[in-house]
């Protein structure tokens, strides 16, 4: 049956690459989990417990204790232990009642209590002899204490996540005001690869000196991560969200998959009706003016720049739950609830006013009478005498004009394509356009729930989500635009039994899907291929597209290179949990299993490249570039001629990735309350990391023995293509690895041991400490690369554009855009050789033996309840990482003895091989320096596989990090109008790299290993390190209005039920290493493509800081130099401190009240309320090689704008208003 509806599903989603696959497996999986194995899910449900006593303190067995849920009513009973205990799990967060009676003793009652996400909360009971008929109340001292479990982490509540200022209310915007969190500057995710919606303050955070890829989001149970890029793919609504935790870690063995957790709970009904509407808008007419720009427009007559560029954003929804009720038909209080949610995003923003230099309308037909400067008819080359400013003999067009006949269809096809006519009158070479374009966003986001109590011990519900985010770039040139489209899908369903009151299984089935998509407009339009007429242009599924075109003599660059990029994220989830209380025992055991399906189609450089710069129309090929000049022709001549300087050739595929995977966790836990005040917690979880392969079996690893060689996994490829040169296919065609390139670890225990030891009666005060291992996240989008289908090989471009050397002093090129392009070459059988193929391109593969990635956590803490609502919390935190991927260049050239430079200045020691030095030319006199020539590939561990500068590397899980911390965190619930959480973090994170994704600690440098032969060299703080950060955030209501402490009459109208919120954050700035050069300068000799990892030498006798950092200063740029050729730099990775960050936030809300049940709220929010520039992370700039090196702005000299100083930094404070009703 399973197999019938497995195929059903695939014959209906064909386009969907059969991405239901297994849908039939997931019901089938439920079911088995349903009658047999008790296995364990992530959830965000909360646990009371408690010990129950006499006035001796004797324990009371088989008391009955009701936990009863203020809003839906819904209660649960538990029969207390021999050992007077009880336990009531998985509950959802909410406020909680809770009562004790038994024979011959008052009933006990506790009222009030606040569950929060994942929390333990224990309230003890001592019991007064009496009646049944008597109460006595039990005040609930401890309950904001951790006191059972040593889990570090946070919870936001759904109050605070309501009224704290949020940008584009994205709830991840609070991550950072956890204590143990620092915040990243730049990384892959502040990019277009990780989508915010409105949000425009999101930044990486790091937890607890974890990657900020580490984090895995959970919400309600349900996976919602995505693999490539270690994001969430959904973000649902702050509205929508009960409250979230972030587990920092030292959490228990029934979590995994990440160091840290984000642990999301959505709202649920209750029995009562209650809903809402809301707008939140920000307009530029809130704005202030731009003094930069308003400096500028005053310098520039008639200029086209905006002093305050149009916005308009807002953000609206609405949002409804409570009861199931049907008239007549069904009544589903206490018993069937439901919420739902939409929400809406729109913005549009106008960027100011560029300009460009476009071919006029009398170019467009040939005719350059208005060009200055005189065409030369490539045709005539060589008839009239070479001179030295007419070396190819070449006549000029008459008058300028190239003849009709004469004109390339394509050329003029693809001129008029990515060219508008120009609007501005002025002589050429000039801006002749000026355009600006309005940049739209919309988010649509989704969100349900449903709560079901079949009986009194079934429990069903069900989360689903469902987000769409649309995004143009847009750009006066259209085909410079960038679009960005993502469907992002999540489902839960959750079923609960009571077998017993000592025996509760939970069990989940969830899926959780992203479709992304981003490119040029063109790679979105199925039509543009037909208007070229190129010939052999590549047509994968998916994909559209032109060239990227380069086009020289002042005219703006039209094309940009993202033909598009789709990755798809499909996980199935598998999961339940079985929690039995016996005695002082808690157990807890099961597993979480994941499906994953990952596919990536990438159409960068996919149809090829053209260049034109002139060449074809000058009299001198060898002066084209730069200013326009009388000798350097005219690049868009060139191109209506159709003859471009240089070609790559179209890829034939689009580098096609499939890959499957599963991932495991299963685990046993036991919370032993040991004595009534110390709870053990021992917990073993044993995880299989998910190793994915290739649905072909793609992929290989390179070996290190005799050279170096290449392991393929599939051996159908080897046989069917390798080459028969038997020494060459022993070393390019090793059989075989597994397909799994990097293999999850079997032997995989991962222990979570902890106390949590409360020694004195009062219940206020628990130590706690703890230590565990945790399998880490990273981002699968780069090493996935390495399981691209093993056909990239087979069919490859066309190397004509490669091997035909050309100087554009030919009469025609032979690259001419009527024979383009040829066809891809198809190797043969048996015919595919590598050796010596890395000299046209290196090799890109796994490290052999990779392990995933996993960190070791401890920490030791203390917290202090002073009242019910106010607590405090101060540990120690430490942890370790091992086996952090990165890209690794490990075929670096070793250091040459002396960079062997010659008279004429070439650097012989720079050669790739000694091929390259030619008989003639500047290197012609290399071969005769003797043992001083030694060129790249001499000095290269593995000769086989070709030097790092032809893009040899492998994706290596072989770095480390670690980190300590003091963290000091003081929370306040709501008391007397006040709530509050305050944290300060001393820490000190410690790494080789912290992000395999570059981090922009300002302008240039690399995040590449300087020496990869000394990779220990580069350990020092790491880019997120934050020595000291504070963060304060708090909700105040004052207390003036009616039922208040102050009621002023009518004036409570206008004065009264008014409250206000913040977000305050003071933290060290980010370090940052001084580098030397730029990415093309590589001076070390070594053959590493990133000159600007390079860093730069200490001039003895120099102080680095300074004797006071300004802003033009910051630190003594006097105190660097760049390394002498062949050397690496003496500086320590990231020595120095960028200046201090500080943020302040504020809302203030006012409520106006219709009713006992209906309100209106106006809100005022300010985001930087100061207008600091400290609000962002500013880096100086720090490679020698750049202008402004050591400051923050401009210097004297070097930019109209500096003589405005600070106000370069300018940062505005942004102003957003709302309106609820509910």
């Amino acid at each position: 049956m399973f197999y019938c509806v497995e195929r059903a599903v695939l014959a209906r989603q064909p386009k969907e690459k059969k991405v239901m696959r297994d849908t039939a497996i997931w019901f089938g999986l439920l079911f088995f989990f349903l009658i047999s194995l008790p296995i364990a899910a992530q959830n965000e449900r909360g646990t009371i417990l408690g010990h129950v006593m006499d006035s001796s303190g004797a324990a009371i067995a088989g008391a009955k204790v009701t936990v009863r849920n203020e809003n839906t009513g819904i209660g649960t009973t538990f029969l207390t232990t021999s050992t007077g205990d009880y336990v009531v799990v998985n509950l959802i967060p909410g406020i909680y009642d809770v009562s004790v009676e038994n024979e011959g003793f008052q009933i006990g009652t506790a009222k009030g209590l606040v569950l929060q996400v994942d929390q333990t909360l224990r309230q003890n009971f001592t019991m007064q002899v009496g009646t049944v008929q008597q109460q006595i109340e039990v005040s609930a001292n401890a309950q904001m204490l951790q006191s059972d479990n040593a889990t570090i982490g946070g919870v936001i509540t759904d109050r605070q996540i309501h009224s704290l200022p949020i940008s584009g209310r994205d709830f991840t915007n609070l991550l950072a005001t956890s204590a143990g969190v620092t915040q990243a500057s730049g990384g892959i995710q502040a990019t277009l690869f990780d989508p915010h919606g409105l949000n425009t303050q999101f930044t990486s955070v790091s937890v607890d000196g974890a990657r900020p890829a580490s984090i895995s989001y959970i919400i309600d149970g349900v996976t919602d991560t995505d693999l490539f890029f270690s994001r969430p793919t959904n973000v649902p609504p702050a509205d929508t969200i009960q409250e979230f935790k972030l587990q920092n870690g030292l959490y228990s063995a029934q979590y995994g998959f990440g160091s840290s957790q984000v642990n999301v709970a959505i709202k649920s009904g209750t029995n009562q009706l209650h809903g809402g509407l809301y707008d939140f808008l920000a307009n530029s007419a809130f704005q202030p003016q731009n003094p930069v720009n308003t400096f500028l427009k005053s310098q520039m007559k008639n200029s086209p720049i905006l002093t305050k560029p149009p916005s308009k954003q807002n953000q609206f929804g609405l949002q409804l739950g409570g009861p199931v009720w049907i008239p007549k038909i069904y009544e589903g209080k206490n018993r069937t609830f439901w919420f739902g949610s939409y929400e809406g995003g729109r913005i549009r923003q106008t960027i100011a006013a560029q300009q460009f230099q476009v071919p006029s309308a009398q170019e467009r037909q040939g005719d350059f009478s208005d060009w200055p400067f005189p065409i030369y008819d490539p045709g005539t080359t060589g008839q009239l005498t070479s001179t030295a400013e007419d070396p190819t003999g070449r006549i000029a067009f008459a008058g300028n004009k190239i003849q009709t006949s004469r004109i390339s269809s394509q050329g003029l096809n693809l001129l008029n394509l990515i060219y508008p006519l120009p609007n501005l009158n002025c002589a050429l070479p000039c801006a002749n356009f000026a355009g600006s374009a309005t940049n739209p966003l919309s988010t649509d986001v989704v969100t349900a729930r449903i709560d079901h109590h079949l009986t009194d011990r079934d429990q069903l519900s069900f989360t689903g989500n469902a987000g769409r985010y649309h995004q143009t770039t847009l750009s006066p040139l259209p085909l410079l635009s960038t679009a960005v489209v993502v469907h992002s899908y999540l489902y839960g369903l959750q079923y609960q039994r009571n077998f017993t009151n000592s025996l509760v299984g939970v069990f989940t089935t969830g899926y959780n899907r992203e479709n992304y998509n981003n490119g040029a407009p063109a790679s979105f339009d199925s039509g543009v291929r037909s208007k070229l007429g190129l010939s052999n242009e590549p047509n994968p599924a998916g994909f559209f597209g032109i060239p990227i075109v380069a086009i020289a003599s002042s005219y703006n660059g039209p094309v940009q290179g993202n033909n598009a990029n789709h990755e798809t994220d499909n996980i199935f989830q598998y999961s339940s949990t079985i929690s039995w209380v016996r005695g002082p025992h808690t157990f807890n055991t099961g597993a979480d299993i994941r499906r994953i399906q990952l596919q990536n189609f990438s159409g960068f450089g996919t149809y090829g490249t053209l260049n034109f710069n002139g060449a074809y129309t000058s009299s001198d090929p060898t002066k084209v570039g730069g200013v326009p000049s009388p000798v350097n022709g005219n690049a868009v001549a060139d191109l209506l001629l159709g003859y471009p300087r240089s070609v790559s050739a179209p890829r034939p595929l689009s580098a096609p990735i499939n890959l499957r995977g599963t991932e495991m966790g299963f685990f046993f836990q036991d919370d032993w309350r040991l004595t009534p005040r110390l709870t053990l917690n021992l917990g073993m979880r044993y995880e299989i990391p998910v190793s994915f392969h290739a649905l072909d079996s793609s992929g290989s690893v390179i070996t290190f023995g005799s050279g170096g060689g290449v392991r393929w996994a599939d051996k159908n490829f080897i046989d069917a293509y390798g080459t028969k040169d038997p020494t060459a296919r022993a070393i390019y065609f090793q059989c075989c690895v597994s397909n799994k390139l990097v293999s999850g670890r079997i032997n995989n225990l991962l222990p979570r041991v902890g106390f949590a030891w409360r020694p004195f009666s009062s219940d206020r005060f628990v130590l706690r400490a703890g230590y565990g291992m945790y399998d880490d996240l990273y981002m699968r989008f780069y090493d996935a690369s390495n399981y691209a289908s093993n056909l990239l090989y087979v069919f490859k471009r066309n190397p004509f554009y490669t091997t035909t050397p050309i100087s554009g002093a030919e009469s025609a090129s032979p690259f001419a855009l009527n024979t383009l392009f040829l066809s891809p070459v198809t190797i043969a059988q048996n015919s595919l050789d590598f050796s010596p193929g890395w000299r046209n391109g290196g090799f890109q593969s796994e490290w052999p033996s990779n392990k995933p990635p996993y960190i070791q956590q401890w920490s030791l803490d203390m917290q202090y309840a002073f009242t019910p609502d106010l607590l405090l919390d101060i540990g120690y935190v430490g942890s370790r990482s091992l086996h952090e991927p990165i890209q690794y260049f490990f075929n670096d050239g070793i250091l040459p003895s002396t960079p062997d430079k010659l008279a004429n200045g070439a650097v012989c020691n720079s050669l790739v091989d000694a091929s390259q030095a030619q008989p003639t030319g500047k290197f012609a006199g290399c071969t005769a320096t003797g043992s001083a020539f030694q060129p790249i590939d001499t000095r290269i561990p593995f000769p086989n596989l070709g030097p790092s500068s032809l893009g040899t590397y492998a994706n290596a899980n072989v770095l480390y990090s670690t980190y300590n911390s003091l963290q000091v965190r003081v929370e306040q619930r709501l008391r007397y109008g006040l709530n509050l959480r305050a944290n300060y973090t001393w820490s000190k994170a410690l790494d080789i790299n912290s992000e395999i994704a570059t981090f922009s600690n300002g302008s240039g440098g690399s995040n590449e290993i300087q020496n990869t032969h000394n990779v220990r060299g580069d350990y020092g703080p790491a880019d997120f390190d934050q020595t000291h950060r504070t963060v304060l955030s708090y909700v105040y209501e004052f207390p003036v209005g009616k039922g208040k402490r102050f009621s002023i009459g009518p004036a409570n109208w206008i004065l009264g039920n008014w409250q206000t919120s913040g977000i305050v954050t003071l933290a060290s700035g980010v370090p940052f290493s001084i580098f030397c050069c730029s990415r093309g300068q590589n001076t070390d000799l070594t053959g590493n493509p990133f000159g600007d990892r390079l860093r730069a030498n200490l001039v003895p006798g120099q102080d680095p800081h300074g004797s006071s950092q300004t802003l033009t200063n910051w630190f003594n740029a006097a105190a660097f130099a760049p390394p002498p050729l062949g050397s690496f730099g003496n500086t320590g990775r990231n020595m120095l401190r960028a200046p201090m960050y500080r943020r302040g936030d504020v809302s203030f809300l006012k409520d106006f009240p219709f009713g006992e049940h209906r309100n209106l709220q106006y809100r005022l929010d300010i985001f930087n309320v100061l207008s600091s520039w400290h609000s962002v992370q500013r880096v100086p700039q720090h490679v020698i090689a750049f202008p402004n090196f050591g400051a923050l702005v401009p210097r004297t000299g070097t930019s109209v704008t500096a003589p405005l100083g600070e106000r370069n930094l300018w940062t505005p404070r942004i102003i957003q208003m709302a309106l609820r009703y509910t």
